[in-house]
């Protein structure tokens, strides 16, 4: 070993302790021993801290410790040497994949060997590199003094080249990865991860860490240090041994539906967001290009998401450098759009960043907007999951620098739901009954709908929308499932609305043999959607029913629900309307009551007509024959 000078000795030190430290979660943590602790990130605005939880790690060291020397506590200065296993053929692959034609007036290449010059000519590799390899910044992650392409590089061959050796290997859990260093075997690590590609490992959006380089705490006396004073220029600097920040990031999907709520019917257009973080790629492998970045969106079948021409219809991107605050439109040429064709569905697609892309907006957020129309809502009732208004997002997206075709797979998805009621008609008994019809309306607006084949379910349709010129204007309530009647259903209900909607059902025509009477029954049904939340989450639809002076002929069977069925509706009850053959049994209108009362005056008065004019006849006759009488 050549022995060191005062210049040398403070650059290992320097370098050392930016192995050390340039990973470091907290600069005033001191581990009471000599292991290596990872903790998770702490790093910039838009870096997504991943967990360290379940992820595996190994530890192989590089070089020993020599030399120690320590004041009031802290360690001043040491020397380093090779460790087994480690040659200085690896040494030099290292070197020359940071500097591949050398460095002037450091050292020159030639035919694969390094010549050391100047200062650096007396020196081993291990100590040139404790020399000549230090951070200049703070990385992306939280560490200091670790922002270096070349130790970025010079680790990333170590990793090559030594991933056979010996090692030291360690599981993270309650937030944290302890790498057990054993007595005698501190000095600097390469650590390395090593955790499958597996939703059960790292696949959940998790990429691959960095490989890192550390220093343990030293042991003197029998006394661990891992506190190192050093000086930066003129400034006296105080790192931490054996604690670093992972240097990995998670990337995270999140889909949602902008609208204040997700109630929704045919016709229905709903924005569809969906976020999420492209990872710095090139901060640590500059030389990294990766190959995908990719959304596969996959609408349930009755969301259309094409324009007629077949593209995304009103697609947008945009980036944000700022955590979300901001966002900046992305120019179309930045990304690809196409159905997708390796499905039966007919409305997926796929959006992709080109690489120029990924690279250009790494470490940014990326927010996918588009619009989707509702085409139908559950008209089957053989299947109740027929038409699940359900839209799901796949990312695709690279994660692996070392295997080319390692990639991560995120999903999200949002339901959309719709409001529901019942409604049948009976006698005054209990007798179900068939031929009734009715309109609904909203503020005077008739509502209009799609009626189901057998005639069991009606669903509400936007006015306007492509569906409107196919839709019925009234409700048959009551259909025939052979030979049993049953009620029918209204699907659609309160869409387009976060607050209350109130609907008001006017009979129309009655079932045969029954009255409709002048006064047709009418009633009103109000649905409020509630956030319980105060979250833009519709997680439960509030029911009244009103039927007024038809109080005794509208039975209300509706209830509040604060829980979809079967994950996309909202059931808010039934309600049963009466018929009578007897039209006493209804309400009169004033304008009959009227009539009823003329009609009575008027035969009074005909009856008092009729009695004046028996008792005139009565005296006349009476004169007549000459005889007298009283009135009385």
């Amino acid at each position: 070993m050549h022995k060191r000078t005062g210049l040398a000795a403070i650059a290992l030190l320097s370098i050392t302790a930016t192995f050390a430290t340039g990973l470091i979660a907290n600069a005033d943590e001191t581990p009471a021993n000599n292991d290596i602790t990872i903790t998770a990130p702490a790093g910039g605005t838009n870096l997504i801290a991943p967990t360290v939880d379940g992820r595996t790690f190994k530890a192989i060291r590089i070089a020993d410790y020599k030399d120690v020397a320590v004041k009031d506590g802290k360690i001043t200065g040491f020397d380093l040497t090779l460790a087994d296993g480690v040659t200085d053929a690896a040494l030099t692959t290292a070197i020359l994949a940071a500097y591949p034609s050398g460095v002037e007036s450091v050292f020159t290449v030639k035919g694969g060997t390094i010549t050391l010059q100047g200062a650096y000519e007396n020196m081993t590799l291990i100590q040139f590199i404790g020399q000549y390899f230090y951070g200049n910044g703070s990385d992306v992650y939280g560490n200091t003094n670790a922002d270096s392409e070349a130790v970025r590089k010079l680790a990333d061959s170590l990793m090559g080249s030594l991933s056979s050796n010996p090692a030291i290997t360690a599981t993270g859990s309650d937030g944290k990865v302890v790498i057990d260093v054993p007595d005698g075997q501190e000095g600097l690590y390469l650590i390395v991860e090593t955790t499958p590609n597996t939703d059960a490992g790292r696949g959940k959006g998790q990429t691959i860490s960095r490989a890192m380089l550390t220093g343990t705490g030293a042991t003197v006396g029998g006394t661990i240090y891992t506190q190192v004073s050093t000086k930066h220029g003129d400034t006296d600097v105080t790192y931490t041994l054996g604690a670093l920040n992972l240097k990995a990031e998670k990337v995270t999907l999140d889909k949602e539906v902008e609208h204040p709520d997700q109630l929704i019917q045919i016709g229905t257009s709903r924005q569809f967001t969906i976020t999420t973080n492209v990872p710095n790629y090139q901060t640590d492998y500059p030389t990294w290009t990766p190959t995908t970045f990719q959304f596969t969106d996959n609408p349930s079948d009755n969301i259309d998401p094409f324009n007629t021409d077949g593209t995304v219809r009103n697609l947008k991107l945009q980036s944000s450098n700022d955590g979300g605050t901001t966002w900046t439109d992305m120019d179309a040429s930045k990304y690809t759009q196409a159905k997708n064709t390796t499905t039966e569905d007919s409305n997926d697609f796929i959006v992709a960043l080109t690489q120029a892309a990924i690279i250009a907006h790494q470490g940014e957020r990326i927010k996918l907007t588009y619009d989707g129309v509702i085409t139908s809502l559950k008209m089957d009732t053989a299947n109740d999951d027929a038409h699940t208004t359900l839209n799901t997002v796949d990312l695709d997206f690279s994660n692996n620098p070392n295997v080319a075709d390692d990639k991560a797979t995120l999903t999200d998805d949002v339901n959309l739901y719709d409001v529901k009621l019942d409604i049948e008609k009976t006698d005054m008994e209990t007798r179900k009954l068939l031929g009734a019809k009715f309109v609904v309306t909203v503020n005077g607006t008739k509502i209009k709908f799609i009626k189901s084949a057998n005639g069991d379910q009606y669903t509400v349709v936007k006015a306007g929308s492509a569906q409107d010129a196919s839709s019925v204007d009234s409700i048959s309530v009551g259909y025939d499932d052979n030979g049993t009647v049953k009620p029918v259903t209204i699907n659609g209900l309160a869409a387009d609305n976060s607050g209350a909607t109130v609907y008001t059902f006017t009979e129309t025509q009655a079932p045969e043999g029954y009255i409709l009477g002048a006064n047709p029954i009418t009633f009103t049904v109000t649905l409020t959607p509630k956030d319980a939340n105060s979250d833009g989450t519709v997680d439960g639809v509030d029911a009244a029913v009103n039927a007024g002076t038809f109080g005794n002929f509208v039975v209300n069977g509706t209830s509040n629900t604060n829980a979809p069925v079967s994950g996309h509706e909202f059931n808010v009850g039934q309600v049963t309307v009466k018929n009578t053959k007897n039209i006493s049994d209804l309400p009169q209108t004033g304008g009959t009551i009227s009539k009823v009362i003329g009609a009575a005056l008027a035969t009074g008065a005909f009856a008092t007509l009729l009695i004046v004019g028996v008792k005139l006849r009565r005296k006349q006759t009476s004169d007549e024959n000459g005889s007298t009488s009283s009135m009385a």
